[in-house]
């Protein structure tokens, strides 16, 4: 409640300046993402500033600088520079927009949950740094490796079904796809989800656990692995938190503590909104935390009331 306070009493700024709106501009930032979707190549940038001179023949401003938050790049050449590097880019600017009506589609605002405040088209690398992330670009190349595994063994179809369930990209689906998952109510099934997360994250463990190894280095590996796989397959909201929920009942079994639930989950919504307070506003976070929230509460209660003993049941009950 607090959260929704400040957030109204501080509105979310964005960037308008129209007059950059389809022009020529560079900008400068560092590649904290990238993606092929739909055979288009992506970059995301972060700490950008941008030179809005206008290129043209009429033209001869003098370079402008403005600072913005994010920027995404639609690059032209399939080539794309490393995660972490630092890269000035040219291309041509896409405002976003505001909406008129309402129940309107809010651009700018689904761009701004991404921390995106520009978008770039016809992107060109004019120049890039020698320094990059080693971490993240290896996890974007076991990424891209699984990638082209699920694209050689399986049809297309069924390859960027298998890709958005375990590793998080949806580029390969078609729109007649997910519209298909939509109109049956089972969309979910295509995203990283808590359940995937645990199967993962405990399986893990206990393979750990059987080479002897002790429970605090279990729990270090596979704390490890599980933030690794997170982010590889995006770090979206629900997928986050989903892993520190997990991390954080590693850590309670390895230490001999007792798990709760409604405590892991208040700390992974900290962990989350201190990160981008915005998410507050984010569908899959609300979604997300809501659920967890309904059977935290809601659970015990009707466990007590119908008495179920037996896992399944109890299974099923949480399901409801």
């Amino acid at each position: 409640l607090s959260l929704f306070i400040i957030m109204e009493i501080f509105p979310v700024t964005y960037y308008n300046n129209k007059e950059i709106d389809q022009r020529i501009i560079r900008a400068r930032g560092t590649i904290y993402e990238k993606q092929k979707k739909e055979d288009k190549s992506i970059i995301y940038l972060k700490n950008v500033s941008l030179d809005t001179s206008v290129y043209n023949k009429e033209s001869n401003n003098k370079e402008k600088q403005e600072c913005i938050l994010g920027l995404m790049v639609y690059l032209e050449e399939d080539n794309m520079p490393p995660i972490g590097s630092r890269i000035e880019v040219k291309g041509k600017a896409k405002c976003l927009e505001r909406r008129r009506n309402p129940g309107q589609f809010d651009q700018a605002f689904y761009y701004k949950l991404q921390n995106i405040d520009l978008i770039l088209f016809e992107g060109k690398v004019q120049r890039q740094s020698k320094k990059y992330n080693v971490y993240l670009e290896g996890l974007y190349k076991v990424k891209a490796y699984f990638t082209n595994v699920f694209e050689k063994i399986l049809p297309e179809k069924e390859g960027g079904v298998m890709q958005a369930m375990l590793l998080g990209d949806k580029g390969q689906l078609s729109q007649e796809l997910k519209s298909l998952y939509q109109r049956n109510g089972i969309s979910h099934i295509l995203a990283i989800s808590g359940l995937h997360i645990s199967l993962i994250g405990a399986s893990i463990y206990h393979l750990l656990r059987k080479t002897g190894l002790s429970y605090h280095l279990c729990a270090l590996f596979g704390t490890a692995l599980m933030v690794s796989y997170g982010i590889m397959t995006g770090g979206g909201a629900s997928t986050m938190r989903a892993v520190i929920m997990f991390l954080l009942q590693i850590f309670a079994n390895s230490l001999g503590r007792t798990y709760d639930m409604l405590t892991a989950l208040a700390v992974a919504g900290i962990c989350l909104l201190v990160q981008n307070p915005l998410y507050l506003y984010h569908p899959s976070f609300l979604l997300s935390f809501g659920a967890v929230l309904g059977i935290g509460i809601l659970f015990p209660i009707m466990k007590d009331f119908i008495k179920i003993k037996r896992k399944l049941g109890e299974a099923l009950l949480a399901s409801l």
